[in-house]
């Protein structure tokens, strides 16, 4: 089956028939903590989640994905992930295309693979918080604040291979919670080079406690400085936790509103 056919063939199964009834079936037997998402969006759009077979196979982790790609079924299956993401978007390799670009919009960071920035970290970990990031950590596993040169070898003792990164003590806040937003792209080929569709809507996770400058009291607090929906525990209602932790925002007017203070004000 060619690309065109496939296409077309997903488009018309993801749309719902007369009476609300949708042939998409999405395995999410590998679908890890993407599945409560899942879950959400296939009860809203009539899709069905399966354990076996499907139009579509959610992978997470890089070991899934290679199974499936050696067990797919030829011209019926489509994976949720393109081979190569997990080493475009690994923390290491991010901070190294970064570096190379000079990009000026992110913290300082340094990769403990690389003995001169291992040192350069543990020097500037003297007067300044860091945060320590596995480069294939997943779900805020393995993440540690560290404000003293010490705190920072303890941290690494466990990791083989991290990013440790300039933290941001004094981040924009949403109702006195920290956040951070998730961006959905759509990114085309168009003649010599690329098009890129952003989405109306993005993702805001929150952490589950408000937000305190990094100190001795709060430094290993997670659900205050980390935003991993997974870290944040199920309330007394057992509304599933997802709700709790991540909001839909209109891209539009978290800008407008996100503008509108001053810099003292938004930075508390």
């Amino acid at each position: 089956m060619g690309g065109d056919q496939q296409r077309r063939r997903a488009l018309l199964l993801s749309r719902p028939r007369r009476g609300g009834r949708c042939q998409l079936r999405i395995n999410v037997a590998r679908a890890m903590k993407n599945a409560e998402a899942l879950s959400l969006v296939a009860q809203q759009q009539g899709w069905e989640l399966v354990q076996k077979g499907g139009e579509i196979r959610w992978v997470v982790r890089k070991e899934d994905l290679i199974e499936s790609l050696r067990s797919i079924q030829s011209g019926g299956q489509w994976l949720s992930h393109i081979p190569g993401m997990h080493e475009a978007c690994e923390k290491g390799s991010l901070a190294r295309a970064l570096e190379a670009s000079q990009a000026a919009f992110w913290p300082r960071s340094w990769r403990i693979t690389q003995p001169e920035e291992l040192q350069a970290a543990l020097e500037f970990c003297q007067s300044h918080v860091v945060i320590v990031k596995p480069n294939r950590g997943l779900q805020g596993r393995g993440i540690y604040l560290a404000a003293k040169p010490e705190e920072l070898r303890t941290a690494l003792a466990a990791e083989s291979d991290a990013v440790v990164q300039e933290y941001i003590c004094r981040p924009l806040l949403i109702d006195g919670h920290k956040w951070d937003l998730r961006l959905y792209a759509l990114v085309m080929p168009h003649r010599q080079g690329l098009r890129c569709w952003l989405a109306k809507e993005g993702i805001a996770r929150v952490c589950a406690e408000p937000y305190q400058e990094p100190d001795r009291q709060n430094l290993r607090k997670e659900t205050m400085h980390l935003t991993n929906y997974s870290l944040i525990p199920a309330c007394e209602s057992r509304t599933p936790r997802l709700l709790h932790a991540v909001w839909v925002v209109d891209l539009r007017e978290l800008v407008a509103s996100a503008a509108a203070p001053s810099k003292e004000q938004a930075f508390r």
